[in-house]
């Protein structure tokens, strides 16, 4: 059961939907049918050391083995 991210042109609001099987989106503020999909990620939120010996956060992160702050 994927949770998809979509975007209602109608309303303007941004949310999240679990989707099961066949079941048709709509939005849970105006309940309108047409709505966009919005490119989502994967994430994680972690408090583990990076590699550079700083904290992880959501904001900030170490990547390929790299410092990127």
């Amino acid at each position: 059961m994927p949770l998809y991210e979509y975007n209602c042109p109608r309303c303007k609001k941004q949310f999240e939907l679990l989707i099961r099987g066949r079941e048709k989106p709509k939005c849970p503020h105006c309940g309108s049918a047409k709505l966009e999909k919005l490119f989502s990620t994967f994430g994680a939120k972690t408090d583990a050391t990076a590699p550079c010996g700083q904290k992880k956060s959501s904001v900030q992160h170490c990547c390929g083995g790299q410092c990127c702050h």
